[in-house]
């Protein structure tokens, strides 16, 4: 795999630029000691980043990511200052400094960069002489005649192709493998164009002739009605996903059709083709600019207030302490559902009675939001204190646990399976524990995890008999 890696230069630089120390107007020693945390950490993931810049861990696009992380984090800090510092404020900007450390620490921990494989080295000087054979070959099939024009857009089909896979694959680094995979293309590639070339100089009919010249100008014609349409107004984006689609077919049919040498039968079903697609092009344009009814209006303008006083609220009832990461977590789903029903009405125009769906599909939302948003600050704060105790005894637990393998270990009690079995249960524990943080915890998962560490306990007790 071949990856880049940014300088350390370049991640200073990154870096630079703000600083996380404030003094309060008063005294608050918890709000001191909270500021000193943050601070410390965030020098610690600067100095983490700067660590692996050196060592060559770090790729453009995680430079790029810490890049993001500490803007968002000095943006986040500059408001707080404007607008006054509190404790909880404090404590959530140091949530997002420990997931920076957290994305840091992954990134550190990739291996360096490996010396370039020669075998690597030798696939891609093979693949770039194939293509070098095969546009010679092309050329010279071109100059003596024998390659015609609907056999130039398979080529150049069977290229695109190639580029596309190639891109594909290097999106994560490009290995031997994958090259030796596109060896094989071009080496299939080259068969195709060889058999193209093969001695067909022959005169093309006048009958094909007049159709190739016909689909080449209804191609034309389809562009510039969709061109026209988009820029009216009247080829919505689902429209143009629609029509995006027809042409892929379309190319495709052309393919796979002249791959034996395009016959007038079948330049003839691609302009029946082409033909069908006009027709839905012209469907799609149909005058669709019209001035929107009173009562499409009245809709719309319902649903706009109601999006606007449902996000209101749940930025109240959230502020206020009301909303759970559960209900925080289905009220993204809810609002991903409605945008999601919008999209598919769309697909076909939205009428007045789509715009209506929607704003039943609004008003059971805000119905939840309500319910979601009644205060139930005792509520919440009972279930956090109950979360907060069933975190600290899982990680006690699974502290106790590495605790008891270490001396296990050292007494050369565990065999290597066993410490197979007791990785694979620390990677499955880390695994669920990280899935739990983005979908937001709640007392089940994690005493549903604390099951998993007291199962983990047991395998060790009964390894270190």
């Amino acid at each position: 795999m071949k990856l880049k890696f940014v300088t350390l230069a370049t991640i200073v630089a990154l870096a630079s630029g703000w600083a996380f120390a404030q003094t309060p107007a008063a005294p608050n020693p918890a709000l001191d000691a909270c500021f000193k945390l943050g601070a410390a950490n965030a020098d610690k993931n600067r100095a983490a980043m700067t660590a692996a810049t050196t060592a060559k861990k770090i790729t453009p696009d995680e430079a790029a990511k810490f890049k993001a992380s500490q803007d968002n984090i000095a943006k986040i800090h500059a408001g707080n200052k404007a607008s006054g510092y509190t404790l909880q404020k404090c404590e959530d900007l140091g949530k997002l400094i420990a997931l920076e450390a957290t994305q840091v620490a992954e990134w550190a921990a990739s291996p360096a960069p490996a010396t370039p494989d020669p075998k690597f080295i030798a696939c891609e000087a093979k693949n770039r002489a194939l293509d070098a054979e095969v546009a010679k070959m092309i050329v010279d099939g071109k100059k003596a005649g024998n390659i015609s024009a609907a056999e130039l857009g398979e080529f150049a089909r069977i290229e695109g192709d190639i580029a596309k896979r190639r891109a594909a694959l290097a999106k994560d680094g490009l290995s031997l493998a994958d090259c030796e995979s596109m060896t094989k293309s071009y080496e299939s590639e080259k068969a195709t164009v060889i058999k193209m070339a093969a001695g067909k100089n022959q005169v093309v009919s006048k009958e094909m002739a007049a159709c190739l010249v016909k689909n080449k100008a209804l191609e034309t014609e389809i562009e510039k009605l969709i061109a026209d349409g988009k820029k009216s107004g009247n080829i919505s984006a689902a429209e143009a996903g629609e029509i995006a689609d027809i042409e892929a077919r379309i190319a495709k049919k052309k393919g796979d059709l002249i791959k034996g040498g395009l016959s007038q039968a079948e330049c003839e079903s691609i302009t029946k083709s082409y033909e069908s697609e006009k027709a839905n092009v012209i469907k799609m344009a149909a005058g669709k600019n019209q001035i929107v009814s009173k009562e499409m209006t009245a809709c719309l303008a319902k649903n706009r207030a109601l999006d606007t006083e449902i996000e209101a609220m749940m930025a109240a009832a959230t502020k206020a302490g009301n909303i759970s990461p559960a209900e925080q977590a289905e009220f993204t789903k809810m609002e991903a559902f409605i945008k999601a029903k919008r999209t598919e009405m769309a697909k076909n125009g939205y009428t007045v009675a789509d715009c209506d769906a929607t704003t039943k599909l609004y008003a059971a939302e805000k119905a939840k939001v309500t319910k979601m948003a009644a205060d139930k600050s005792s509520a919440v704060a009972a279930a956090n204190t109950a979360l907060a105790e069933c975190s600290k005894l899982g990680a006690a637990n699974a502290d106790k646990n590495r605790a008891a393998m270490t001396t296990a270990t050292t007494a050369k009690k565990i065999t290597p399976d066993e410490a197979a079995k007791f990785k694979a249960s620390q990677d499955n524990i880390a695994k669920v524990h990280a899935a739990n943080k983005t979908a937001g915890y709640t007392l089940q998962k994690c005493e549903d995890l604390g099951k998993l560490i007291a199962a983990e306990a047991t395998n060790v007790a009964d390894w270190v008999k």
